[in-house]
């Protein structure tokens, strides 16, 4: 090794460690991760607007709390204007005419506040006439209809907040330019809500019957057969809104949400509502010391899973089919050196002590013998068996269980909080299942042509706990020479049909899980998880957030970056699954990678969903897309094996899958051509949006993120680990079978090369600090913004993580 290359691997050790020390010490005391979520000048807005909405309508509810509230709400918005007198959604957001006109509304809706902040207010005026044309509701109503177009999630509640505020006039008039929401079709049953295609998503419910009423009470619709149907709905979706909102009072734990609901029903005769009055307290009681408020309450068991995933980044690219047993990466290394110097394959001290000592272990503690996983766990990742046991156990908690009120989603899924307004989605049960199989130990055993882990003495319950209830207890551990059906396959034989068994899961008085005493529950609860997440899967092949079949609006429609998460899900579960239930995951495979083939863009790119960059000309982030997919195709082609005969040609719109008509693998192992066309593509895609300095963020001469620059390095470190397939380094066969175009040939030593460019800017960024400053690349509901202050010391822990691994 020369001098150079030794160097750069002893300072990446070293930023490694100093990154998982600071993300370990993140924890709470509980042991896994809340975060913390930037304040947000449009959460600070609607919640003071709700506040003193409910105060005007009932002077009784004037208290020092909410009095206190209010104003120190004003002064953080009075403090964190931007320059040019506008507000974006955090304090590094750009300026932009929700917001801003929210934070204008603010003002105008306390008593005297105009003329307090009269200069503040005069620059958002200011602002405003600049993007708008003007103040009036005749050019601000119809400036934000326009950028929201037909979906009025977000364009309705702006204009209630405006109407109630007295921005857009007085009484009656002031309703004309809020936009109607057919509250009355909630009253219906929820599985005909998809087919109806309301105006607002899925997870809007609250605010289609809350501002929906409050239009109809200032301003009742002349249509007579709309009027009597609202007329007649009108209690009956007030105990749909009712039954739906969680013990916290706080609508998806959301803010603006919730102060949506809150001033909604206040300003519409329903001051004194149950609802509106448990909205209140969950105002009161999410607001922070500085006076602001968060768009949401915390992403606990997101930033939870991302952690564990960082810390643990799991087997590398193709190292292991699934019919063999599992190996850490370290006894890997060791193995594979020893072969080449030990035609024995006894293994050599010398490369033992050697291995251990890169990777921070002591070989004279093991007196020449093996690693145990244990130690191997503990020493490359920071997270000790009891850690394991903790987060694990804690996770599982978070599962729900039963139908959930809000989404009626079914159960087996996980929510992005811990809290009671949490709704199971997509991305954090993909994540959920990924931490999961991470903890179950790692020992293998064959169970008929599988193989499947066996339990932990310590996983589940510490070694001193009492033995758990018959209910709970474990199955006897399997043994070598089982039959098919026992040991931890027979775990699965109630699950074996496609029809949920999730009902036999022990519940919460909440929904959620309880506390799980053996590995068996794991595995139960992973089995439910994967079921939950096959039957979210859309027509097109692409998987939703919340909902399947609300397909025509922006935020419930299938995205690529849900669909590669819940991909890599699958994946990752696939071996330890029961036949059949194989047979049906390998089938919604497929159906997945067919639904990325069609997304891919014509330069190689994807764009993901809840992800942007608001320096771009169209606030996406095809930075984050990208390498979100690609982290899972390259997993996929590593294990290719795993889906046999796979056939990309049915409903494909692109050459690269036309031409994949007759291509599947040959042979076990072989990856299929379209696979690794996508990869290249999307390789070559992310090598040519590299900045000079070796990082990425904003196109052109926009600013770098560290967020961005760690989730690009870790997919081309993906890439650079897989290495076998067609598209690397050589051309197309000239019959073009293999779906690879001539000029889609990719230089893997670019790709190894770019990635640690980038790499080595992360590791910069840690020496000097500035690893731990977060970027707006966020979306909440309805494109609001947010930064998540673990996101860049998560994605910075496992991108280097992988390259330790991967570019040595």
């Amino acid at each position: 090794m020369n001098f150079e290359l030794f160097h750069c691997s002893a300072r990446l050790r070293h930023a490694l460690e100093l990154a998982r020390n600071e993300l370990l010490a993140a924890r709470t005391q509980d042991g896994h991760w809340i975060g913390e979520l930037s304040s947000s000048a449009l959460s600070t807005a609607a919640a003071v607007c709700a506040l003193a909405v409910v105060e005007k309508h009932d002077p009784s509810l004037h208290t020092p709390r909410s009095a206190l509230r209010i104003q120190q709400g004003l002064d953080w918005l009075a403090r964190h204007l931007n320059a040019d007198g506008g507000w974006g959604d955090t304090p590094f957001s750009l300026s932009n005419i929700s917001t801003t006109t929210l934070c204008w509304a603010a003002f105008g809706v306390v008593p005297g506040a105009d003329g307090k902040y009269r200069a503040v207010v005069k620059g958002a005026e200011a602002w405003l006439t600049q993007r708008a044309g003007g103040t009036g509701p005749d050019q601000l109503a119809p400036a934000i209809v326009k950028r929201y177009g037909k979906d009025r999630t977000f364009s309705a509640p702006i204009l209630t907040t405006c109407a109630l505020s007295g921005r857009l006039g007085a009484g009656t008039a002031a309703w004309k330019w809020v936009l109607p929401l057919p509250f009355e079709l909630a009253a219906l049953p929820h599985q005909f809500f998809a087919a109806l295609r309301l105006p607002v998503v899925s997870y809007a419910l609250p605010a289609l019957i809350a501002i929906g009423q409050a239009r109809h009470h200032h301003l009742p619709s002349r249509n007579p057969f709309a009027r009597f149907a609202r007329n007649l709905t009108r209690e009956r979706t007030l105990k749909v809104l009712t039954n739906i909102q969680p013990s916290s009072g706080g609508f998806l734990e959301a803010t603006p949400l919730t102060s949506f609901v809150v001033m909604s029903l206040a300003g519409s005769g329903q001051v004194n509502h149950p609802v509106t009055k448990k909205g209140v307290d969950f105002l009161l009681a999410s607001a922070r010391e500085d006076g602001s408020w968060p768009i949401d309450t915390n992403l606990a068991t997101w930033v939870t899973t991302l952690s564990v995933n960082a810390l643990v980044p799991g087997s590398p690219v193709g190292a292991r089919s699934p019919h063999e047993p599992r190996r850490s990466r370290l006894e890997e290394t060791v193995y594979s050196k020893s072969k080449i110097r030990n035609p024995k394959s006894e293994i050599d001290e010398s490369l033992l002590t050697s291995a251990a000592t890169v990777q921070g272990f002591d070989a004279r503690n093991f007196s020449g013998k093996s690693l145990t996983n244990t130690s191997v766990a503990a020493g490359t990742t920071g997270l000790q068996v009891e850690d394991r046991r903790t987060i694990g156990e804690w996770l599982l908690k978070q599962q729900y269980r039963k139908a959930h009120p809000y989404t009626h989603a079914a159960p087996g899924g996980w929510a992005w909080t811990d809290l009671a307004g949490g709704v199971p989605d997509a991305d954090d049960t993909a994540g959920a299942l990924l931490a999961l199989e991470k903890f179950l130990p790692e020992d293998a055993v064959p169970i008929g042509n599988q193989r499947h882990k066996t339990p932990h003495p310590s996983f589940g319950h510490p070694p001193h706990e009492p033995s758990p209830s018959p209910a709970l207890r474990a199955p006897s551990p399997p043994r070598r020479g089982r039959g098919k059906g026992e040991g931890v396959a027979g775990k699965f034989k109630d699950a074996r049909s496609d029809q949920s068994s999730e009902n036999s899961l022990p519940t919460s008085d909440e929904g959620r899980g309880v506390h799980f005493a053996d590995d068996d529950g794991t595995v139960r609860a992973a089995v439910a998880g994967i079921k939950w997440l096959l039957n979210l899967q859309n027509s097109d092949g692409g998987i939703p957030t919340f909902c399947r079949g609300w397909t025509n609006l922006p935020f419930d429609r299938s995205a690529p970056d849900l669909t590669a998460h819940a991909l890599r899900a699958w994946n990752a579960w696939l071996p330890e699954l029961p036949e059949r239930l194989q047979r049906r995951v390998r089938r919604t495979m497929e159906k997945g990678l067919r639904y990325l083939t069609r997304t891919q863009r014509p330069d190689g790119a994807w764009l993901p969903l809840w992800f942007g960059n608001q320096h771009a000309p169209d606030e996406t982030n095809p930075v984050y897309g990208t390498a979100r997919v690609l982290t899972a195709l390259v997993e996929i082609v590593g294990q290719v094996s795993r889906l046999p005969r796979l056939n990309f040609s049915r409903r494909a719109n692109n050459f690269e899958a036309s031409a994949e008509h007759n291509s599947s693998p040959e042979e076990t192992g072989q990856t299929p051509a379209l696979l690794s066309a996508m990869i290249a593509r999307g390789a070559q895609w992310l090598l040519s949006v590299q900045k000079s300095d070796g990082s990425w963020g904003a196109p052109g001469e926009g600013p770098s993120s560290v967020e961005e620059t760690a989730l690009a390095v870790e997919a081309l470190a993906g890439v650079a680990e897989w290495s076998s397939g067609p598209a690397i380094c050589r051309h197309s066969r000239a019959d073009g079978r293999d779906a690879v175009s001539a000029s889609l040939t990719l230089n893997a030593r670019s790709v190894r090369e770019a990635a640690l460019k980038g790499a080595t800017w992360l590791i910069e960024k840690v020496e000097t600090g500035e690893w731990k400053q977060p970027s707006p690349i966020g979306f909440y509901f309805a494109k609001l913004w947010y930064y998540e202050r673990l996101y860049p010391m998560i994605f910075t822990v496992r991108a280097l993580n992988l390259a330790a691994r991967s570019l040595r």
